[in-house]
């Protein structure tokens, strides 16, 4: 290879590293000033304990194999909202 071909590909690189670090910063900035929808949705399923839910039926389904799951499900949903009417 010769230094010309050396020297262009080095610029390129550059101008594809340079570009990439200002979307990066762009996106930190736009993600700073701008909640990210996800991140929100996320930070709300963990607090009110959504996911720990969705692992517990999921896991009594495989457990069970009921044959109407969505019956089980409709039932132990009840059944958990009686025992937190009852705190």
């Amino acid at each position: 290879m010769d230094t010309e071909k050396i020297s262009e590909i080095a610029e390129r690189i550059d101008k594809n590293v340079n570009e990439k670090m200002k979307l990066s910063t762009l996106h930190d900035f736009e993600t700073k000033m701008h909640k990210d929808p996800l991140d929100e949705a996320n930070k709300y399923l963990c607090k009110k304990d959504v996911y720990e839910l969705f692992k517990y039926l999921t896991a009594n389904l495989v457990l069970k194999k009921p044959k109407d799951p969505i019956g089980s499900l409709i039932e132990q949903l009840k059944e958990i909202e009686q025992s937190e009417q009852k705190k």
